[in-house]
This record gives structure tokens, sequence and C-alpha cells, in this order.
């Protein structure tokens, strides 16, 4: 022993009455210590006791004791990290069952968090693919009269505007709302639908876009004298023409005429929609510009690029000016009219903000839940360490070093975590795309990027420091000498019932928040799917059709297509009745317009009237009530009287306890002499027209010869199986004409669902936080209560040896779970109070502060606290009286 410093023979009898899982891992970590030591001392031309006594065999446990004379400095701070990542990822494999727990913890946060934020990337931070995007701009019109806020723009307004106003270096025009489509021949002589735009020709230099061939059009081009142009996108061209290099300058058979491919966009550029194939001109007549329709029409969207030095509100100014104006001087189109812009961006995220914002916040608060749990590991696994870090203490090492070392296992933790979490979100990005199609519609997509990776690498090292920093000082503070006795009664040393405990609270507070938005959102959703959409979609199918104006040039030609078409599809085994319309509830976006009865008083005016044309039959294919009178007839052609089917709204809006049948309207805000009077016949019940959110409009059903148009919806309702629909249609079709190809074809149910899609994909996402947070809460619950029934064993054994019952055991342990959980769920039921707000333009017909939803998920979730503290309750009233008196 005269080699041991002074009072060494002590510390090698506190080593020695250490399990000898302890000595085994300070015999490893100070041998590892003293091969660096060695190394240094021998550069400084002499060895280390501790290595000397190493190597005459003093064996591990001579080297641990060799650690408390030792300078820590000695090794050098890169090569101390490097021991306490080594000793730490030892220390941890040795608990695999708590380090699976930790990283699928932790890893399932991150992996959350990074799967929603390439979504906000995506939509709120990347950059839009054009050149200065944040110089671009999206104009509007608004109007008090017809309730307009926001709306698209007329075409002479527009152009005025281009003209105008000096804060704009260029206006341009495309078609907004659903996408038009033309029949395209293709080289084996085969009829496709393809999905196109119309735009004016300055469009594409206007956002700065590069083409990748050819030369793009210009706003000189946008008119009907010019030669028929087509832009095509790149997916197109290398998918549909084979990638052809001399694409430019060859012509396009569409709807029967020849267009010339001006140029083909760069990859991925497909704006204002990811669903478009071709960009074709407006092609407006020259004299347009001077006639009335196109001023009082109101259909294109505008964008516009602000001129170099023009600030958005200098440009803002100005548009009011010119809006303005041109009220004095088109009183009777523009009266009230008023203008308006938005930043591009803002504009075409406007939908997916909120969602995405809810969605983040409730991602990050799970996030945030994950690494509580974590650290709630870490520190009950402290807990357990506590004689280990009390030794370390007692033989040198300083509350630094034992943090040093806490904390590598911690970056240990969260390095796979992370890892973990981004395999993860690869999968969930993916998933993300097949639920919800997130991005800016026609121009960026989710993607794993470099801000998304750079976002995972933080949140997983900010980890370290939310769950590791603080279990680390706390075992650190509380390894004293006087911890290497077994603590008192009970074996919870001091300290040790307290610890985990304060952690109950946070994790259940932010489980009960998740939960009540997750509760609030799926009780919008219930109430949205159970909306009325005023149809009967079951069995019901619909496809589009258009026609050429070379082979079915007037009017006569195109309705005979169209009954041919009509009779041929009735004719189809299971097909019960077919009919026409022109646009389908929930995704109709078609014209409005005032409307005046002969007997009203002169200048009332009904605004804002939506108008739909549709053949007999269709009210009976999907199944919309008829209310008053009749629908219509073959013999409603253009030659009769013109008639009107009227919706439940208009006429209790308009007509209230008056008859409506018979009475005359026309669809002008002044009429004239030469005003055309509509019959109206019949009432029919309410479709709602865009959204299922939205109270149906007032609409006017005209008969389809009266308001005839070369694209139509066919509806038909079939009775049996659908395998086999789309060839039976192609085949009527094309026994009628062979070279019009049919449209998507697709069931109302579909359509149905899509209108709740949006809704059904933020419940869904929040129903599975909210899952997640409840199950983390749990296991954090079970985990402090089971380490303190653990440590607790011997006094529930002396207690139940001096008379308690199992019973009052059970309750006792209960009570200690409970009490932290419930103030956790006090807690953030006041907090969700209140922030409620933030998802009031979420929710459809739910309060933000619902009393069921305040009320069912703390509820829920201290239940579920309590479960998850009843097997560790029932382990306690197990424990054995006797074993705990002789113990004693």
């Amino acid at each position: 022993m005269s080699d041991v410093p002074p009072a060494g023979w002590w510390y090698r009898l506190l080593l020695r009455l250490q399990p000898r899982s302890v000595r085994r891992d300070f015999g490893e970590e100070w041998l590892e210590t003293a091969r660096l030591r060695d190394e240094a001392a021998a550069r400084g031309g002499r060895i280390s006791w501790m290595v000397h006594r190493s190597r005459e065999g003093g064996g591990a446990l001579v080297a641990a004791f060799a650690g408390r004379g030792a300078r820590a400095g000695e090794a050098g701070m890169l090569e101390r990290s490097r021991q306490d990542l080594r000793f730490g990822w030892r220390s941890l494999v040795r608990s695999p069952g708590f380090l699976i727990m930790a990283v699928a913890v932790l890893g399932t946060g991150i992996g959350a968090a990074t799967t929603i934020f390439g979504g906000v990337n995506a939509v709120l931070l990347a950059p839009l693919p054009f050149d200065e995007p944040d110089r671009l701009v999206d104009l509007w019109e608004s109007n008090p009269d017809f309730g307009w806020e926001q709306a698209p723009v007329a075409p002479a307004n527009m152009l005025d505007w281009r003209e105008r106003v000096d804060a704009f270096a260029d206006v341009a025009a495309y078609r907004g709302g659903s996408m038009g489509g033309v029949t395209w021949i293709d080289g084996e002589g085969r009829p496709n639908r393809l999905a196109t735009v119309q735009v004016t020709g300055n469009l594409f230099d206007l956002l700065g876009l590069r083409p990748h061939l050819g030369t793009f059009p210009t706003f000189s081009d946008s008119w009907a004298d010019g030669e028929p142009w087509v832009v095509v996108s790149h997916e197109f061209w290398s998918q549909r023409l084979g990638a052809d290099p001399g694409v430019v300058g060859t012509s396009m058979e569409l709807d029967g005429a020849r267009a010339r491919v001006r140029a083909v966009l760069p990859r991925g550029a497909r704006f204002p929609t990811d669903q478009a194939d071709l960009w074709v001109p407006y092609g407006w007549a020259r004299s347009a510009p001077q006639e009335a329709w196109f001023r009082r029409a109101h259909f294109v969207q505008a964008v516009a690029r602000l001129a170099p030095g023009a600030s958005v509100e200098e440009a803002r100014s100005q548009l009011g000016v010119v809006a303005t104006r041109l009220q004095s001087e088109h009183p009777d189109l523009n009266r009230n009219m008023g203008a308006g812009l938005t930043p591009l961006r803002d504009q075409l995220v406007a939908d997916l903000s909120g969602p995405l914002r809810t969605l983040m916040a409730g991602v990050l608060l799970l996030l945030v839940l994950a690494c509580v749990n974590v650290g709630n590991l870490f520190l009950t696994r402290a807990v357990g360490r506590s004689d280990e870090l009390s030794l370390r203490r007692a033989i040198g090492a300083g509350p630094g070093r034992i943090v040093g070392q806490l904390l590598a296992e911690a970056t240990i933790v969260a390095a796979l975590g992370g890892l973990l979490g981004i395999g993860l979100s690869l999968i969930g990005i993916r998933a993300l795309q097949a639920l919800h199609p997130l991005g800016v519609a026609g121009v960026t997509a989710v993607a794993v990027d470099g801000r998304v990776l750079l976002f995972a690498l933080t949140v997983s090292l900010g980890s370290v420091l939310l769950f590791g920093l603080g279990p680390s000082l706390r075992a650190a503070g509380r390894a004293l000498p006087v911890g290497l006795t077994r603590g008192g009664r009970g074996g919870t040393g001091p300290g040790g019932r307290g610890r985990g405990r304060g952690l109950v609270p946070i994790q259940t507070a932010l489980a009960v928040m998740l939960l009540l938005a997750a509760g609030l959102v799926t009780r919008s959703l219930g109430r949205l799917v159970a909306q009325d959409a005023g149809i009967q979609p079951a069995g019901v199918w619909t496809f589009d059709l258009s026609v050429p104006e070379s082979r079915y040039p007037d009017r006569d030609a195109v309705l005979g297509f169209f009954d041919r078409v009509v009779g041929e599809v009735e004719a189809i085994p299971g097909v019960t009745r077919a009919a026409l319309t022109g646009g389908l509830p929930l995704t109709f976006s078609g014209w409005t317009s005032g409307l005046v009865a002969r007997d009203w008083e002169p200048g009332r005016v009904a605004f804002e009237i939506r108008h739909r044309a549709s053949s007999p039959g269709y009210f009976e294919v999907m199944g919309v009530p008829l209310l008053e009178g009749r629908t219509f007839r073959a013999a409603d052609g253009l030659t009769d009287e013109p008639v009107a089917i009227v919706n439940r709204t208009f006429a209790e809006r308009y007509f209230a306890g008056e008859e409506v049948l018979g009475r005359l309207v026309t669809f002008e805000r002044e009429p004239t002499e030469s005003s055309v009077w509509r019959t109206v016949v019949g009432v029919v019940g309410d479709e709602r027209q865009g959204s299922l959110r939205l109270p149906a409009d007032p609409e006017v059903w005209q008969p389809m010869p009266q308001d005839w148009g070369r694209a139509r919806t066919v509806v038909l309702k079939l009775e049996g199986e659908s395998a086999e629909l789309r060839r039976a249609l192609e085949g009527a079709v094309g026994a009628v004409d062979p070279l019009v190809p049919l449209g998507a074809l697709r069931s109302m149910d579909e359509i149905v669902n899509e209108a709740s899609a949006d809704a059904r994909f933020l419940s869904l996402l929040l129903g599975l936080f909210a899952m997640l947070a409840v199950v983390l809460a749990a296991v954090g619950v079970y985990g402090v209560t089971a380490e303190v029934v653990r440590r607790r064993v011997p006094e529930f054994g002396v207690r139940m040896a001096l008379g308690a019952s199992r019973t009052e055991v059970v309750r006792m342990v209960l009570g200690r779970a409970a009490a932290p959980a419930g103030l956790g769920v006090l807690a953030g039921t006041g907090i969700a109070l209140l922030g409620a707000g933030v998802l009031e333009g979420l929710l459809f017909d739910v309060r933000v502060r619902d009393p069921l939803s305040f009320t069912a998920a703390p509820t829920a979730l201290f239940l579920v606290a309590i479960a998850a503290a009843w097997g560790p309750a029932q382990r306690a009233a197990g424990a054995d009286p006797m074993r705990s008196l002789r113990a004693e």
C-alpha cells in the first residue's frame, strides 16, 4: 500500500462497497484516462504513477484511485470530449432498453417536426422560383355592392392599370379557377384531353422565367389576329413529345386548329397550377376593350411586377387612384369598383398558411413533450446511478466533469434521435404528399432540402439542452459523498422522491393542449362532413366533354352532339339516367350577374346571382328535390319561351311569402326594351356550389339550349359495378365522334369527400400528434411512478406490516401521481383557453372554447395519467412486509 497516495485505502474500501458493474465502469473509464495521460506524460519525459501502478498489476481498481491526483487538463479538451463520448456510448449500450426508448421518443418528435417543417418551408419560407419574387404582386378588385373582396378582375380594367400605374413595370393576366382543356391529336391519330391555362403573352417574361427551349411570346401576341401559339410544360415536352429538341416552331393540332410551339418551360415551372400541360393565348379581339362585356365581366387573375425603385405601398396608392378615376369614367360598369394588391406569395399560400402554422405549433409542442419525456428518462436514470455519481465526486471528479459526461450521453441520444428523425421525415414527407398536395401550386413542392436538414440538425442539438442539461446539472449537484450510502428508509435518498415529478405537469400540460386542439378540429370536421351538400351522390359519376369549333361550328351541331352522347350513355347497361350540366356542385365557379324582376320597383336589384345550365334529367340524376313547379323539358329550346328554375335560397331571399312561379326575371341591372325576360317555372333544393363551409347562394338555372356551350359535364346514375364503366363510356362517346376524348371520370362521392379534404388532413395530423402526446405523457407518469415505487418498496412493506391495507397503499401511490398530473391538466387547459383564438379560422360550426371539448379532453388525459400509474401502484401494494422488516 506504500505506493498508494494518502487516503487511497479509503477510496479502495468505498469502491469495493459498490456493485461489480460500478467497479467495472470506473475501471474502464480510468484505464482509458490512464492511456491518454501516459501519452501526455511521455511527451513531457515522465510516466504517471497511475499508469505505473496499472502496469504493475494494480488493474482497474488502482487505476480508478489514481484519478484523484491527476490533472484533468493534461489530455486536452478535445481528448476529454472524445473520452466522454466513448465512455457515454459504453454506458448507454449497457442499458439497451433505456437507449432504445430515448432514441425512439426523441426521433419520433424530431421526425414529426421535420416533416411539418418541410411543408412550412415549401409554402411559407422557400423563395418562389421567379426573378426577384418579392417584387411580384397579385391584383384584385372589390365592390361592396356585390360583396366582393379580392375578386377576379375585368380585363378592360386590367389593361387600364397596365397603362396608367407607373409603379408597375408590367401587368399580365392568366386564367384562375378551374382549368380549360383542348383536344390534341397525337402523332398516332389518337385524341387526348390536355389541360390548358389561358394567359397574356407577357406572363412568362413578367415572372422572370427563362425558357428551356425557344422564346416566350410577348403582350402583343395575346390578341386573336396574331398567329396561334402554345407554350408547353417541361414535363409534357419530355413525356409526350419525346423530349424533341426541335419541337420549337412545329405545330400542334388543338381542337381541330393548328398552333405553333413557341417555347418549352423550364423544369418544374408550371404556374399557376401543377396540372397544366399547355399555355395558350386569351385570343381577345382587338375591339374587345371598347365593348361593355370586357369591363362588365370579371374573370381573369392579374399579376404585376413592380417598377425599379417602386414600393408596394406606392403601387397600392397609385392603383387606388386609377381605380377611382375608372369609376368616374365608367359609372355604369365600374360603380363602387375598387382595386388592391397583395404580394404574390401571400396570395398563393393563403389557403395553406393557417393550417400549416397550426400544425407547426402543434408539432413543436409534441417535440418539446418528447424532449421533456427523454429528460425525465435521464433524470430517472440518474436517480438509479446516484451511488456511481457520488463515488465519482468522492474520488475527485468535479461537477463540471460529471455534467460533461452526462451531456455526452445526451448528445449521443440526440444524434441518434436526429438521424432517426430525418429518416422518419423522408417517409413522412412522402406520406404528406399522398395525403395532401402541400406546396405552392405550380411553383414548389415539399422536399428535404438544405433548410429542412438544417432545421433537423438545429432541433437535434437544441434538444440536448432541453432534455440533457437540466438532468445533468441536477444529477451533478446531488452526487455528494453522503450519497455513497444507500439512502434512508424507503431508499429514496436525499431528494430522491421528488426527482422527475416536477416534469410531469409540463408533460401533461403540453399533452392536454394538443389533445384539445385535435378535439376541436375533429369536432369541426364532424360538423363539416355532416353538412347536406344538397345532392344524393351515391352511384353518380361524371366526366367532361368538349367539342372543337372546326367540326361543330354552330349551336345546333353542338347540341346535336351532346344529345347523341346522352342517348348512347343511357344505353349502357346499369345506367338509369344521364344528363348535362355547365358545372358540378362543390366545384362550380361559373358566372354571376345582377337580376331584376319585372314587378319590382325601379332601382331594386339582386346582386351576385349564380347561373348554371342543365339538360332535362339533371336534378333527377343528382337527387336534387323539386319543391315547386317543374324541371326542364326537351321542349325548352331556344325557339320556346325563355324559362328559368331557381333554388330555394333565391325564392326565400327575394320572394319570401310570395308566389315565385310565373315571375318574369332578367339578368340585367337596368332592363331595356331588348332585355330577355324569363319565366320562373320551378323551384329546386339548394346545392352547395363552391364549399361545404358556405351556405348556398341564390342560383338560377337555364335550359341547355338557351345557354349552350362547347364544354359540358355529363352526369349519370349507375346501378351496379363501375369496373368497366370508363371503357363503356369511351365506346359510347366514340360511337358519336371517335376524335372527342373522354375527360377524367370521377364519382360524386369522391368530389364530396374532396370538399372536406383540407379539414380531414388537419384533423388527421393533429389527431396523430395528440395520440403521440397522450402516449408520451402516459409514459412519463408511468416512469416517474414506477421509479418512486421501486425505491419506496421497503417503506410500503413497513407500512403494510404496521397495518396499512393494499387499498390504502394503492390510493397513496395514485394520489402522488394524480397531483402533478392534475396540475398539468389544469395548466394546459388554462393556456388553451387563452390561446384558443388561433384556431378560430380553421373551425366550422364549433366554438373555439367549446365546452364539450374543454371538458372531455382534460378529463380523458387525467384518466390516462391515473391508468398509467395503476400498474406501479399494484406493485407497491404487493410489497412483502416481512422482507421489509428484515431489511430494517
